[in-house]
């Protein structure tokens, strides 16, 4: 049965939730979650696994601590002549800002120089106390494997949006959506395979789909 967010209080007469809608902690899908799994049902996505995968500061911690390759990342907190010297230093222009909770192109940011990095730094550091700086890496697609109980069980490629650097453009009416391509797991080089099981494998034992350059 299809259910919303309304019928939370029946929540216990059904074995299983699975949620399929993009999830965040300020959100009533992981509300639901944890009401679901206080009443003994079997949950994906569970509430542990919204917690640690909507925090990209928590991803970055944990795939450094258990050497997940990843690109180059770092902490923003302000803004001071100090900061963006250190940035620099680090990174080449353009890098990329991340909102700790940014999905599917939303709060990710290319920045080319220094004055649009602390002005974006400005904007994005009055909504939050943390910013991710990474490098940037252009790619023409990026892979996305689905991961179910620590085994992979599809992979497809996501092709950037038309003229743009990344899978959506949400500036774009005609070319929003680059195209896509699935394919079966054993044609996916093992490498990223490899990369994507170790990455999940910090998570839990959900539903996860792991995208990497």
């Amino acid at each position: 049965e299809t259910i919303g967010a309304q019928q939370a209080s029946q929540i216990s007469q059904y074995d299983a939730l699975f949620i399929r809608e993009t999830t965040a902690i300020d959100h009533p899908t992981y509300q639901l979650a944890r009401r679901a799994e206080r009443e003994g049902l079997v949950v994906i996505d569970d509430s542990t696994s919204i917690l640690r995968c909507c925090n990209k500061v928590f991803l970055h911690d944990a795939f450094t601590y258990n050497k997940v390759p990843s690109l180059r990342t770092r902490v923003a907190i302000g803004t001071s002549d100090r900061e963006l010297d250190d940035i620099e230093q680090q990174f080449d222009y353009p890098v990329v800002l991340k909102m700790p909770e940014s999905s599917f192109s939303k709060g990710v940011f290319k920045v080319n120089d220094r004055v649009e990095l602390k002005a974006k730094l400005d904007e994005l550091l009055s909504d939050t106390a943390l910013v991710l700086v990474q490098e940037f890496l252009y790619t023409d697609f990026d892979w996305r494997v689905g991961i179910l109980n620590g085994r992979p069980i599809y992979a497809c490629r996501y092709h950037m949006a038309r003229n743009h650097w990344q899978i959506y453009n949400h500036a774009s009416k005609r070319f929003a959506v680059g195209g896509f391509e699935t394919l079966p797991t054993f044609e996916v080089p093992k490498l990223v395979l490899d990369a994507a099981m170790q990455a999940t494998h910090i998570i839990g034992s959900g539903l996860y789909g792991v995208d990497i350059k």
